[in-house]
């Protein structure tokens, strides 16, 4: 699995949980990414989230 697809499947799954994520900037609901809590997404779903949204 490459990581846009992996990108890809944890915005889903943060839709999925009422997270609105906008893909072109970057920011999760009013918070930028920065100020997000990563303890609920695994270090390397992290880092293609990060990627993705580049």
């Amino acid at each position: 699995m490459n990581e846009s697809e992996d990108g890809d499947k944890v915005l889903e799954e943060m839709r999925k949980r009422g997270y609105g994520v906008d893909e072109g900037t970057g920011v999760i609901g009013h918070y930028p990414l920065m100020f997000f809590p990563y303890s609920i997404i695994n270090a390397h779903c992290s880092t293609a989230l990060e990627h993705h949204l580049k």
